[in-house]
């Protein structure tokens, strides 16, 4: 069996104005490819109940699954509901409530789904082909998802196969391109795919059983080893945080082309205050004497980006504070301030602890937000390795030139 083939409805006046960027899509889509079930084809479409129900029709013409999100809410503007009750042909009825939610209507037959997060519950039509309508509000869509996967795994069992995520930093996409091709060579019913960000690469695998999928988790984490740091959803900056929590380790950062972007990762995971200290944005100069105690000759000599600086960021840093564990960034992020030495990109990351300090010098391709990035995806790689491999393994990891 191909199926289900499956696409996404996505409507609201704000995403075809482009006035918001549409977040609901990428998530429904990255969770239906997890399933073995990559969306087909995903459809931008205003708040008009015509233009609603003419691309519900011709999604459910096409499609053996198709979720749509946005104008299940209160408003007037809100006519998704019989707009798909239309596109199905059928009447809209007024079903109990669930608890904590508000009275909605549905098309007849439909079956309510929870909204742990708000009070707008969404719909499941089974027609032949199943309709889903969720709440176009990001975080209310994105707590229904769970429930949702359970009923497509039953009402789609032969279909749905099993995947995972593996998520890796600080190798190319290229390079792992072919260290996984070499890796799951030979391998029945195995596929994988990539998706590929600024110093990290998520790697897709799916298979048609759990045996298969478990055996090209156990091939790629061989060939690639600490490449790969989490799998799923967890993301670096979580995995850092679990690392320190593990050691009873705390962390503080110095931060200057980065603009605290490195703590910002680490503080949006919940329960930071376990592990993290401080943060210093010491931007300018003058901040890095007074807050960290970079001695004013030493800038004078060698300028702010450079690795004696970087390196007495982290070190005052590391006096100053209750941390066990610090880490500095100082660098050009562009688009002008670079020479011919110190070209924009260039930035010097050091690590200090008490076992010593490690400072390298990187060039970190791209515009500006692509470099701020870049650097932080790389400290904390760089807090990683420091956490489960000391010295030794930043030496590995990250060598000269």
């Amino acid at each position: 069996m191909t199926g289900p083939r499956t696409e996404l409805l996505l409507t609201g006046e704000e995403l075809v104005t482009g006035k918001v960027v549409d977040s609901n899509g990428p998530f429904l889509a990255a969770r239906l490819a997890r399933m073995g079930l990559p969306c087909l084809r995903m459809t931008l479409v205003g708040d008009g109940g015509t233009e609603i129900t003419a691309a519900a029709r011709e999604a459910l013409s096409r499609a053996d699954l198709v979720i749509v999100s946005g104008g299940l809410g209160p408003t007037g503007d809100d006519v998704t509901r019989p707009a798909l009750a239309e596109a199905l042909q059928r009447p809209l009825t007024s079903p109990d409530p669930l608890p904590g939610h508000r009275p909605g209507t549905v098309p007849e037959g439909a079956r309510q789904i929870d909204n742990p997060q708000g009070s707008a519950a969404g719909f499941w039509v089974d027609a032949g082909c199943v309709l889903v309508a969720l709440p176009g509000v990001p975080w209310e869509l994105e707590a229904m998802w769970p429930e949702l996967e359970s009923r497509i795994r039953s009402r789609f069992p032969d279909a749905v196969r099993f995947a995972r995520t593996l998520r890796t930093v600080g190798r190319m996409e290229k390079e792992l391109d072919g260290q996984v091709r070499e890796a799951l060579a030979g391998m029945y019913g195995v596929t994988w795919g990539v998706t590929a960000n600024p110093l990290a690469v998520d790697l897709h695998l799916t298979a048609n059983d759990a045996i298969a999928l478990d055996e090209a988790d156990a091939r790629v984490r061989r060939a690639v080893g600490d490449a790969v740091y989490a799998e799923g959803d967890t993301s670096l900056a979580e995995t850092v945080g679990i690392l320190l929590r593990g050691k009873g380790w705390r962390v503080a950062t110095a931060e200057s082309c980065t603009g605290g972007g490195i703590s910002a990762a680490l503080t949006a995971v919940p329960g930071a205050s376990d592990y993290v200290e401080r943060a210093v944005v010491s931007y300018s100069n003058a901040a890095k004497v007074e807050a960290l105690g970079v001695p004013e000759a030493l800038i004078a000599e060698h300028g702010a980006v450079s690795e004696p600086v970087a390196r007495a960021m982290a070190e005052g840093l590391l006096t100053r504070s209750h941390a066990d564990i610090t880490l500095s960034v100082t660098g050009i992020a562009g688009p002008t301030g670079g020479t011919a030495e110190k070209p924009v990109g260039t930035v010097f990351m050091a690590v200090a602890g008490p076992d010593g300090t490690f400072c390298r010098r990187f060039v970190h391709a791209g515009d500006r937000a692509r470099f701020v990035v870049r650097t932080v995806n790389r400290g904390l790689d760089m807090l990683r390795h420091r956490i489960t491999g000391g010295m030794a393994s930043l030496e590995r990891h990250f060598p000269p030139g």
